[in-house]
């Protein structure tokens, strides 16, 4: 038998499938779980009548910086070393923060905060190595 058949070690695709989610993968998943909870967040504190608008609303202006936030600090969380949760926590709430002032919804900061802490610090953790 070949030499190259008896490895029992993944390669090329396989490799890949085998390492898990990349930190990015994991920080974009992270970013649309965040978005979808902040947008229901937002409706739940609106008049009955318009829920589903703002609903709608808050997950169209808040995908498109949510998930570059996301592929950002999936980078970010896979290369940093030293002060990850300061660094992250940060960033993020800066991003959050620039958001609330285009979409002139201050209460975006309000009800954002506690789920974009917690979605960091999972990011925080499910990226941290072993070494």
């Amino acid at each position: 038998m070949p030499a190259a058949m008896t490895t029992s070690r993944p390669t090329g695709r396989m490799a890949c499938v085998a390492a898990g989610p990349s930190s990015i993968e994991k920080a974009l998943a992270t970013a649309a779980f965040n978005v979808l909870v902040i947008a229901a967040a937002l409706a739940a504190t609106a008049p009955s009548s318009h829920r589903g608008d703002l609903f709608v609303f808050s997950l169209v202006v808040g995908l498109t910086p949510g998930l570059t936030a996301g592929v950002l600090l999936g980078w970010l969380a896979g290369h940093l070393t030293r002060f990850r949760l300061l660094a992250l926590t940060t960033l993020s709430f800066a991003i959050l923060a620039l958001t609330a002032v285009a979409a002139s919804s201050h209460t975006l900061v309000l009800y954002g905060s506690v789920p974009l802490l917690a979605s960091v610090a999972l990011l925080e953790r499910s990226t941290r190595s072993l070494r």
